[in-house]
């Protein structure tokens, strides 16, 4: 507890997880959160990172922008994937 209480930097998560873009909308009278990393090649393919509990997006986090952003991480951009990854709806 000790940890969670006096050193755990939740405002340093925060600030990371806010760097990409966040949105929300409704399916089927469900709120849904969800991120969307567009993809940066000539033609991005779709690709959604979904989880299961007790996980969430975040889960996700380190392979967002290389899937999204290729060649930014050695890659082909031809490779780029438009990258959605939702929340867990609740």
């Amino acid at each position: 507890m000790d940890y969670w209480i006096h050193k755990y930097d939740w405002r340093n998560h925060e600030r990371e997880m806010n760097t990409f873009p966040h949105y929300k909308t409704t399916i089927e009278d469900v709120l849904i959160h969800f991120i969307h990393e567009p993809g940066n090649g000539s033609n991005p393919i779709p690709i959604i990172l979904s989880h299961g509990w007790p996980w969430t997006f975040w889960d996700f986090h380190k392979v967002i922008r290389p899937l999204a952003d290729p060649a930014a991480f050695g890659g082909d951009p031809q490779d780029a994937s438009d990258v959605v990854a939702p929340s867990l709806p609740g």
